[in-house]
């Protein structure tokens, strides 16, 4: 088995060798036809856009760099309609920036208003932005200006799990896990302190699963805008799931959809409440991250607190336990690593 997984991997990187050197070769072809073009055409904005088109089909780095060309072929002539459409494509196929292609495609369209294949090009490009804009509007848990919160408590108490794990197991205290969970679903005020200690107390129960599939199960659903099917769930997930916000935001935004307004409101409320308890366990720093009960909660936390994630994650080693670290870019474009304290998910699993 080891053997055929070597042969595989040699087998996988000789045929990625073998792509990098043909598409290295066709660069250079298409760099050499781009120039010889030039030669023949100096003031033409025909090469430059057939040698955008060409890089635009290239599956390496050159294919975002098209651009450029198809800025100067429009410089030379922003009369031909059939150069802002290729532009356009390019930048929804390639760039995935369908607000830039659709204002490439109205660009073309002013020059072709008969041309119904574009405007019928221009009207479902508009629709699919619409939809996604309005999607985004029912999803919106909405945004703290709140990174962290002053509470006098050092971050080992905050860690300190089987501690806070006994505060809430005595019958008698203020702090007793059903005392403390009834109050959440009665949306009685409940400060941060009481709902991370809440959610604390639920990872040492049986129900609590770190990876649990029902947040992205009725993602899917709600994708599919199969909003009955999430709401038919809602009771069940809810019992097993009391203190996810990213199912909190699933179940808000199938109300939303069905037009159950007060109801959406009060599920975006508990998921704040839950995203700011998680701001007051740290900072998001590696010397104080963030205490999460689940991979999906930390996607959720970071657009609450108004970063977006590049995509980029790793396991790593912060305050004496394991922490996921995404990079994130801020408002001004900056980018940063943001920390998520993930030992009560390890403990679950019985990891370390």
């Amino acid at each position: 088995m080891r053997l055929l997984l070597i042969i595989a991997v040699m087998a996988a990187s000789s045929a990625f060798a073998q792509d990098h050197k043909t598409s290295a070769r066709s660069s250079k072809q298409e760099d050499d036809r781009y120039q010889n073009d030039l030669k023949k055409n100096p003031n033409s904005a025909e090469p430059h856009w057939r040698h955008a088109n060409a890089l635009a089909a290239f599956k390496v780095k050159g294919s975002e760099e098209a651009y450029k060309y198809y800025l100067k072929a429009l410089e030379l002539d922003s009369t031909n309609a059939r150069i802002w459409v290729d532009y356009g494509d390019y930048l929804l196929a390639v760039m995935e920036s369908p607000t830039d292609a659709l204002y490439m495609y109205k660009q073309a369209l002013e020059l072709e208003p008969d041309n119904k294949t574009l405007k019928d090009k221009v009207d479902r490009l508009g629709t699919q932005i619409e939809a996604k804009r309005e999607r985004f509007r029912l999803r919106n848990i909405g945004q703290t200006d709140k990174r962290t919160i002053d509470h006098g408590l050092t971050y080992a108490a905050i860690t300190n799990f089987d501690s806070l794990k006994r505060l809430t197991d005595d019958k008698t205290s203020r702090y007793y896990y059903k005392s403390l969970l009834k109050r959440f679903l009665d949306n009685d005020p409940i400060s941060e302190w009481d709902t991370y200690l809440l959610c604390v107390a639920y990872s040492f129960g049986d129900s609590y699963s770190p990876y649990s599939s029902a947040s992205n199960e009725l993602y899917k659903l709600n994708m599919n805008e199969r909003y009955d099917e999430v709401l038919a769930r809602e009771q069940e997930v809810l019992a097993k799931n009391p203190v996810s916000g990213s199912i909190y935001r699933e179940l808000m935004y199938a109300h939303r959809r069905k037009g159950d307004e007060d109801i959406a409101d009060l599920y975006q409320r508990r998921a704040q409440r839950l995203y700011d308890a998680m701001i007051f366990t740290g900072d998001g720093t590696c010397e104080k991250p963030y205490v999460t009960l689940t991979a999906s909660d930390e996607y959720s936390m970071i657009g609450y607190v108004g970063l977006y994630s590049t995509g980029n994650q790793s396991l790593t080693d912060c305050a004496g336990s394991k922490a996921d670290e995404i990079m994130v870019e801020d408002n001004d474009g900056s980018r940063s690593a943001i920390h998520f304290n993930v030992a009560l998910m390890f403990m679950k699993m019985g990891l370390k």
